[in-house]
């Protein structure tokens, strides 16, 4: 049952690993931490850093609920080991994407130890699809998540085909960090799987029944004392609300919102194929789906229709749907097309084969034309570094003229595609990214009204964006047309943070005016605002803000 691959096969997870290191070079690079998620976890951990307290995440002086503190101790972490820096804060959640290929192929082992293809392949398509490339450069949570769901179904796997409850530690491990990841949301990734154990297992009892529900049962406690070694003690240090929301109030909380924004069922049915490009626009994976007949007999597809299908039905039951709640299914898919092309050595060929090419030969071309042919495309759309669109076009011709004759090689070529469509991305947008969401420059002034000892006061809410970028030390306040007058009064040399659409046409002026997030942001004196409370206010949402070509600070900046 645990034959390996032989070793020309086992290297080219190495061609994956590359890839990676590829994408996360040019997003390090190319663009800055995105407000306002990464942003926020990026302040959440230098609190607690500043702090030196490992059991409440705190942001902008209040405890965080929202997520469990397992990507924060990682950021920490690094800090501790490189110093606090940006880049280590960056790679947390990626290198969980890492080691998501290396468990796919672990897994696809267990699953198929007769087709060395599938563990092979496995890792190529997932680093390959287009959505799943793309996330595994942000610094957020799913990623994590995918990992220790990877995890917890290796250790059921390892049980059932050892007998040794040694694999039930791993999925009480998983089991327990994925809830410090995320919280329950661990349970609808790996819990399907293990529980309907009876309907992929497909010869019979693994190693008995009993041994199977013990087993588990030793797991999930595993699992839950972990989670609570944190979150009992966290919640006596965080106080009665933090305590409330950890427990209960985040859990029923989002079960609830997730009712409220109105998404249909067949949301994600309609903009999924698109997040597996290339491969769902690929003739060959379709033509060779007739193996999934083979699932009445078979473990590994079973095994692979149950984890998808389980999470694909229950996050389309709920309305309150993000693309990225699926990330963790993304390996499962990846293990079905395997499978579907497992035994071919040879390419496909025909002019059929070559549409995944002829569209990234579209969209090279498209993203080179399009500032110049669309009449709504914005102004400063037009000034973005298109042409490199050329290089996506240029790949998608060569994969048209010279083919790969192998199935390994097609595979490679594909995924390096849509690794090179990912980059592109990133490159034609990198200079609207650095001048709009890049929050340095903000942060910094902040900064020096911080160390001026000028209080600060953010016009409506804050999600703590500017605090690791500025190594912000204080607390801002959050001011809105109710307190801030008696805010003014009683910080006479504060300075209120505010955006605005347009700018207020008043001959006052701000201490500085920058771009954030396609709007102005302004820092004004308190006392202007005492005269005109006006200035804080913002533009009605649908009028359309027009940026000079350069903003600077006012030469009469009372910053110092």
């Amino acid at each position: 049952m645990t034959t390996m691959p032989p070793a020309p096969a086992r290297q080219w997870i190495w061609f994956s690993v590359a890839l990676w290191v590829v994408l996360m070079t040019a997003a390090v690079i190319w663009r800055p931490l995105l407000p306002v998620d990464e942003t926020r976890y990026a302040a959440v951990a230098w609190e607690m850093w500043l702090r030196g307290d490992w059991l409440v995440p705190y942001l902008n002086g209040e405890p965080y609920h929202h997520k469990p503190p397992l990507l924060f101790w990682l950021m920490k972490l690094g800090w501790a080991l490189f110093g606090v820096n940006e880049i280590t804060a960056r790679l947390v959640a990626p290198l969980f994407g890492l080691g998501n290929l290396f468990l796919t192929a672990a897994i696809a082992r267990r699953l198929w130890p007769d087709r060395p293809d599938i563990a092979t392949w496995a890792p190529i398509i997932l680093i390959g699809s287009l959505f799943w490339t793309l996330f595994t450069t942000l610094n957020m949570f799913d990623m994590m998540v995918g990992f220790f769901a990877l995890l917890g179904l290796y250790g059921v796997l390892k049980a059932w085909i050892t007998g040794r409850r040694m694999g039930w530690v791993w999925f009480g491990l998983a089991v327990g960090f994925g809830i410090l990841a995320k919280g329950p949301a661990i349970f609808l990734h790996i819990m399907p799987v293990t529980l309907l154990a009876p309907f992929w297992t497909v010869a019979g009892r693994p190693h008995g029944w009993r041994f199977w529900w013990t087993g588990m049962g030793l797991g999930l406690l595993i699992g839950v004392l972990i989670a609570l070694a944190w979150a009992i003690p966290a919640g006596i240090a965080g106080g009665e609300e933090y305590r409330e929301m950890i427990f209960w109030g985040q859990t029923a909380g989002r079960v609830v919102d997730a009712f409220d924004h109105a998404r249909p069922w067949y949301w994600y049915t309609v903009l999924m194929p698109a997040l597996l490009i290339p491969w769902t626009i690929w003739p060959a994976f379709w033509r060779n789906l007739s193996v999934l007949k083979s699932a009445r007999t078979e473990v590994g597809l079973r095994f692979c229709v149950i984890w998808i299908g389980f999470a694909f039905v229950t996050f389309s039951a709920i309305s309150g749907k993000q693309l990225h709640y699926l990330l963790p299914e993304f390996p499962a898919f990846a293990l079905l097309v395997a499978r579907a092309l497992s035994g071919l050595r040879t390419a496909p060929t025909g002019i059929w084969s070559k549409v995944p090419a002829i569209v990234f030969v579209i969209l090279g071309v498209g993203i080179v034309i399009a500032p110049f042919v669309s009449p709504r495309i914005p102004d400063w759309m037009v000034s973005l570094p298109s042409a490199w669109g050329f290089a996506l076009a240029a790949m998608g011709g060569w994969m048209i003229m010279k083919p790969r004759a192998c199935m390994t090689g097609t595979l490679a070529t594909l995924a390096a595609a849509t690794s090179l469509l990912v980059i592109v991305i990133h490159l034609v947008a990198s200079p609207r990214l650095m001048s709009d969401y890049d929050v340095h420059e903000v942060a910094e002034e902040i900064k020096r009204h911080e160390d001026a000892g000028h209080p600060l006061s953010f016009y409506g809410k804050y999600h703590g964006q500017f605090n690791f970028a500025g190594r912000l030390t204080k607390t801002i306040s959050t001011t809105g047309d109710a307190e801030a007058a008696d805010w003014i009064r009683a910080n006479p040399e504060g300075r209120i943070i505010t955006l605005h659409r347009i700018l207020p046409e008043t001959d006052l002026k701000p201490d500085f005016i920058g771009l954030y997030r396609g709007r102005y942001l302004a820092i004004w004196p308190a006392q202007i605002v005492a005269q005109n409370p006006d200035v804080v206010k913002r533009a009605p949402s649908d009028q359309t803000p027009n940026f000079p070509e350069d903003l600077k600070k006012s030469d009469d900046s009372t910053a110092n």
